[in-house]
């Protein structure tokens, strides 16, 4: 696997990572808070997409070329308290692997306003 985007909790077990699975061309985001984890896998190919992970304090939403992929409950709206935040790949110490991502990443960002509440047409050129 290759991660993408991850960040963690300080000593909490609570994750979110966007990960690539080379092998079958999928793509999943996977949200671990309190113990329970959610899975959300979606079939990708090659070319240029374009990703988006929303939290609004109600709902968790994920975009994949514009259209909305998963959306969940969700109590957070900032990621304060996570005390990892990775591009690229996982937290790089001992007993963990950094699962780098073998491609490219452009243009990202991490922004205080809500971006996207509804399917969108975004620009998927590199």
């Amino acid at each position: 696997r290759e991660d993408f985007i991850s960040f963690d909790v300080a000593g909490g077990g609570d994750y979110t990572s966007i990960l690539y699975y080379p092998n079958h061309s999928q793509m999943s985001l996977y949200e671990r808070n309190g113990g329970t984890g959610t899975l959300v896998n979606i079939d990708i190919r090659n070319g240029w997409h374009h990703i988006a992970y929303v939290r609004d304090g109600t709902h968790t939403r994920f975009y994949l070329d514009g259209v909305e992929r998963h959306n969940a409950p969700s109590t957070s709206t900032e990621l304060l308290g996570r005390s990892d935040f990775f591009i690229g790949g996982w937290r790089p110490s001992p007993g963990y692997h950094p699962h780098p991502t073998h491609g490219y990443i452009d243009e990202f960002r991490v922004t205080r306003a809500v971006r996207y509440t509804a399917d969108f047409d975004p620009n998927t050129n590199p």
